[in-house]
């Protein structure tokens, strides 16, 4: 979604067949009552954009005692991953 977001959002909302609005990729910065009680907790990086962005990814090493919890993770997110669109 990052890399296209408006296209990406508009192949899933016909494939969910619904309609499409610019909004739902660009926002007002700020918060919303629908945000709930922890919506300052979970939602910073929402409150303070205005449409979707890059972050910087991570390289970081897991350490070698969640590696069990790893493995089993990653074949959910290749399963997951298989039934993307594109």
């Amino acid at each position: 979604i990052i890399n296209n977001p408006k296209k990406t959002l508009i192949k899933l909302c016909d494939k969910l067949n619904i309609p499409f609005y610019d909004n739902m990729v660009h926002w007002p910065k700020g918060t919303r009552c629908s945000d709930g009680i922890w919506g300052t907790h979970w939602y910073t990086n929402v409150i303070k954009s205005n449409s979707f962005y890059k972050t910087n990814s991570s390289n970081a090493k897991i350490p070698a005692k969640y590696n069990n919890l790893y493995k089993e993770a990653m074949k959910h997110y290749k399963t997951l991953y298989n039934l993307r669109m594109e």
